[in-house]
């Protein structure tokens, strides 16, 4: 199992992108945050295995809020895939820190938008190291 945690430096919400994800190690080190915004222990039910999945977390060591993208199946990511789980990302993080996401003419926009291309290079450069 391989953790990479990317900084974008703007927004103080760390984005882990994991491959080869052993369940126990990563409940470990991360808790799952709830929709109600608590912590519990980090699960993720599966009827079947996805491509990938974003989960919010909480980093146990150092305290840090974060989004999680695992990836299941990495051979099979590809740019429609990340552009999927990168507008996740983006939404998760937005929502973290309050920022409504207002539309094509609001002022969210444009950050969100580069949210989304910041999060993709990263998914894309986990993704193609050997």
């Amino acid at each position: 199992m391989e953790i990479t945690e990317f900084n974008n430096g703007i927004y103080p919400i760390s984005l882990y992108v994991v491959t080869e994800p052993d369940m126990n190690e990563i409940a470990n080190g991360f808790y799952q945050m709830t929709m109600e915004g608590e912590l519990t222990e980090f699960e993720i039910k599966r009827t079947f295995t996805p491509i990938s999945t974003v989960v919010d977390c909480y980093e146990k060591s150092d305290k840090q809020s974060g989004a999680m993208c695992i990836i299941w199946k990495k051979r099979e990511m590809n740019k429609d895939i990340m552009a999927h789980e990168a507008s996740h990302i983006a939404s998760l993080m937005f929502e973290k820190l309050g920022i409504e996401i207002d539309g094509f003419y609001g002022s969210s926009n444009d950050p969100f938008a580069y949210l989304i291309g910041w999060a993709v290079r990263c998914i894309d450069s986990v993704v193609k190291k050997k």
